[in-house]
């Protein structure tokens, strides 16, 4: 039965199926799911039972790490319990701040032998204050007409619950354009603001009982991850963002003191990229750097946690324009869309109103300058993030561009489903564009100026071409094709840049857990990543080099960067 269940889990899209089966279907997957958890589990807890809930450190009552710990993603579960175990033994009470009905979570928190739990829900109801209309006092933080610039300003007690609403709600509705003025639209803006509010007051409760000294969160632009968080940075406790590295079976862990400039988790801090780039890069740290990125893009790759490249094919200039039909007589400019609903508000200042806005303007202008050819390539992401929605059969950046209609013939669209190799356009395009994406730090690597329109990660540090104005960046579009090359001494600042972001800024844990990935067809598989435990004593947590590292970090509260060592690296404390 498991075999046959199997079968039907693999199935690459279950809305082609009619609604009763589709019905089925998720019923039998969602046992499935709950099996290959359940046995997850219980080989985790064969192997950590002996010795896990055990720890001989003294805890210090100043040092208190709040994780605020929501999701019940299997792989980020775990690596909080690595983290707050090996900060136990350095004398730190984690604090776990979760759902009431994360089952899965609370196993695992009973397993490690973690007895600060927070469950939120009942805490939310216990300290919200009885007398406080949320809802009224959303509506007096903003005006009418709704404007997501006003509303991307709008804060309470200092957090910017403005944006927490508005991602929580583009999120929620897969869609990079909001109408807020439209009813519905408008009641559920209404909503995730109130809720914004509302955590945000309980979170201060919350952060006065506990007095935690460090928080930890994956997702702090999303309600509710983002309102203890941001309460914690008000005053004055440091934050730690962690997400999964792009090399596979690694971790970025980024701290923040504050939100006014927050940058995205897989990005430098301006204070450490000033120390770091006044250090030339070796002939191996080039060589190896060079290597990160061809095993990146290779086809067949396991380095690439997303697999964005699986099953596409490297193919020549020639291929390229002869597939895509272009005129080989003419510069190509590609224009790398965003995923119009995800993180769309936050990680810099934008010179449109949001992602879908920055698209469709910049195709407008595109389609006016025929002296190139264009090449809209949708996010690779789509391919298991909407998978991950259940349905991957409306891209929003194609929904977004049907307002301008047909597009002329020298606007060409590639898809994210393209048997096109990414890493063939490094060799076949004269320009990129984008608002703040990977690839802006990438294509300059190779030679390729790049076009912002945003700022961002990488935004000023000398080798992209940024925008001060819309109009700026307009002008620029009007006449791309004349734009030189990055000079020498600016592929130098990219590579230096992509070398540290890429090697040194991941961190892998692979003497303690081995973390594995299902394929993209399998997206919302529970365990599509997961981390199979290879401890087995506490004396393994404690002789992690990357783990000793990493309290060494918590404990030096003036470096936002976790940086690792390796072979390659260039010192990296002044």
């Amino acid at each position: 039965m498991l075999d046959n269940l199997k079968r039907f889990v693999r199935l690459p899209n279950p809305n082609a199926f009619p609604r009763p089966m589709r019905d089925h279907l998720d019923r039998y997957t969602r046992m499935y799911y709950k099996w290959e958890v359940d046995r997850d589990f219980a080989q985790t807890a064969s192997r950590l039972e002996p010795f896990i809930a055990h720890v001989d450190a003294t805890p210090d009552p100043k040092k208190v790490a709040l994780f605020v710990s929501f999701s019940t993603w299997i792989a980020g579960l775990k690596l909080e319990l690595l983290l707050a175990k090996r900060l136990q033994l350095a004398g730190y009470t984690p604090v776990f701040l979760t759902f009431s009905g994360a089952k899965i979570a609370h196993r695992y928190f009973k397993l490690f032998g973690f007895d600060h739990v927070v469950d939120w829900e009942p805490f939310v109801k216990e300290n919200q204050p009885a007398d406080r209309d949320y809802q009224a006092i959303a509506r007096s933080l903003i005006s009418e007409p709704l404007r997501i610039r006003d509303i991307k300003d709008c804060d309470y007690r200092g957090v910017p619950v403005g944006k927490h609403a508005l991602s929580r709600v583009s999120r929620d509705l897969v869609q990079g354009r909001l109408d807020l003025n439209e009813p519905a639209q408008h009641k559920l803006f209404i909503e995730a603001l109130a809720e914004a509010i509302l955590n945000t007051d309980v979170s201060h409760i919350l952060f006065d009982k506990m007095q935690p000294s460090v928080t930890f969160v994956r997702e702090f632009g999303y309600t509710p991850y983002a309102q203890p968080f941001a309460v914690g940075l008000t005053r004055g406790v440091p934050g730690v963002n962690w997400h999964p590295g792009q090399r596979a079976g690694c971790w970025v862990f980024k701290r923040h003191y504050n939100l006014e400039r927050p940058k995205v988790h897989l990005s430098i801090d301006d204070s450490t990229w000033q120390r770091l780039r006044e250090y030339p890069l070796l002939e191996e740290q080039n060589a190896a750097l060079e290597s990160e990125f061809k095993e990146r893009y290779r086809p067949d790759s396991k380095h690439d946690i997303r697999r964005l490249q699986e099953g596409k094919r490297l193919k020549t200039r020639e291929e390229i324009v002869q597939q895509l039909g272009l005129d080989g007589n003419k510069k190509t400019a590609v224009i790398f869309s965003h995923l119009t609903w995800d993180a769309t508000f936050f990680f810099g200042t934008d010179l449109y109103e949001d992602f879908e806005d920055w698209l469709v303007e910049t195709v407008r202008v595109a389609a006016e300058n025929t002296e190139v050819n264009w090449i809209v390539k949708l996010h690779p992401a789509n391919v298991l993030k909407l998978q991950q929605k259940g349905d991957i059969s409306r891209p929003s950046e194609l929904i977004a561009l049907q307002k301008l209609g047909e597009l002329p013939p020298h606007i060409k669209i590639l898809g994210f489903d393209t048997d096109i190799n990414t890493w063939s356009l490094y060799s076949a395009i004269d320009y990129g564009l984008t608002v703040r994406g990977t690839i802006g730090f990438e294509l300059p690597c190779f030679g390729i100026p790049v076009l912002t329109a945003g700022t961002g990660a990488y935004s000023g540090f000398g080798f992209t071409i940024d925008s001060k104005t819309k109009e700026e960046y307009v002008a620029r579009l009007r006449h791309i094709q004349d734009i030189p090359k990055p000079t020498p001494a600016e592929i130098e600042l990219a590579r230096k840049h992509a070398y540290y972001v890429l090697l040194q800024r991941q961190a892998s844990l692979e003497d303690v857990a081995h973390v594995t990935h299902l394929s993209t067809e399998q997206a919302r598989h529970p365990l599509q990543t997961n981390m199979e435990m290879k401890l087995s004593s506490i004396a393994d947590l404690q002789n992690s080099p990357t783990l000793d590292a990493f309290v060494k970090w918590i404990e030096n509260v003036e470096d936002p960067d976790f940086l690792t060592e390796s072979k390659n690296a260039i010192p990296i404390t002044v």
